[in-house]
């Protein structure tokens, strides 16, 4: 009688001790879960910041480079502007001379 009563009470500490200890591994695992997700969130969201001010430079430097490559081009066709305007002026100041 005793002994069994014993026995049930021991069975049901054991069973209750079990049970607190699975809930507290399960609300363990949660919150390591929950701080792994947020962590690898934040990576995450450093990363793609990272990727867009990279991509933001990269636009920047390309804008930059097409500036300088219009100026290049518009520079070349006032050089050449000039260079076709001078030698229309000496081409008809050569045929002016020569009608006279």
């Amino acid at each position: 009688g005793r002994a069994a009563e014993a026995r049930a009470e021991v069975t049901a500490a054991i069973d209750s001790a079990r049970s607190d200890l699975q809930k507290q591994t399960e609300s363990e695992l949660k919150a390591a879960v929950a701080s792994a997700v947020e962590s690898a969130r934040s990576d995450l969201r450093k990363e793609t910041d990272s990727g867009l001010k990279a991509i933001s430079r990269g636009a920047e430097l390309l804008d930059g480079r097409a500036a300088e490559a219009r100026a290049e081009v518009t520079a070349a066709i006032d050089s050449a502007r000039s260079d076709l305007q001078k030698q229309t002026e000496s081409e008809l100041k050569a045929a002016v001379a020569s009608a006279v």
